[in-house]
């Protein structure tokens, strides 16, 4: 029975992260597929920075390659937009609002509206 030394578990556990940080940057982008990836697209400057730390260590040429990527994927397309935002003072706001919402919602002031025309 071989024994596995500390610095191949801690190889194994580094490439096992490094894997989960690209796969959440890859994901990211797939916003327009489901909700949850449209909101870990929020978390791609800290895993692009994540990973872009882990470009220091040593690590094999396939690994270096695809943390590569992911980190050229996680910061340039998002640092860019960082830099050109708006001016401070402007004030933007997002919001998501589906069709449901928007009838429960009329259903609701028309509701009220009724409520108070009878008092």
């Amino acid at each position: 029975m071989e024994l596995i030394s500390m610095n191949a578990i801690f190889a194994r556990f580094a490439g096992f992260s490094l894997f989960i940080v690209c796969a959440g940057i890859a994901v990211g982008f797939a916003g327009a597929l489901h909700p949850f990836a449209d909101s870990l697209s929020l978390l791609r400057i800290p895993l692009g920075l994540i990973s872009l730390i882990a470009l220091a260590f040593p690590m094999t040429r396939a690994l270096r390659c695809v943390v590569a990527v992911a980190t050229a994927a996680a910061l340039l397309t998002t640092v860019p937009l960082l830099i050109h935002s708006q001016k401070a003072g402007s004030f933007t706001l997002y919001t998501k609002t589906s069709c449901i919402e928007m009838i429960s919602w009329v259903c609701l002031r028309m509701t009220f509206v009724q409520a108070v025309r009878r008092s």
